[in-house]
């Protein structure tokens, strides 16, 4: 390339042309054989009503916050707050 002048200069050498690339071929899909547990329909109208009770209390909520209510609903009280490791340490 001149730059001065701002032209290409021309080579006139042949192009070498590039190899055309191999057809990979991809390998069959296989379904698992694990079973997995779906829940009912009345399991997720259960879930779906406890959402919209906890939109209810406070809305808006990100996901994350009803993520985090649903859990903390459903988790034991705490084994350092529980009256029997309150009697065992006494």
């Amino acid at each position: 390339m001149d730059l001065l002048a701002g032209k290409i200069a021309s080579t006139n050498k042949p192009i070498a042309e590039k190899p055309q690339a191999q057809l990979a071929v991809a390998p069959l899909y296989v379904a698992s054989d694990i079973k997995r547990f779906r829940r009912t329909k009345a399991a997720m109208a259960t879930i779906k009503q406890a959402i919209l009770d906890i939109l209810e209390k406070d809305n808006p909520q990100t996901v994350r916050q009803v993520f985090y209510a649903l859990t903390a609903a459903r988790r034991p009280t705490s084994i350092e707050n529980s009256e029997d490791h309150r009697r065992e340490r006494t």
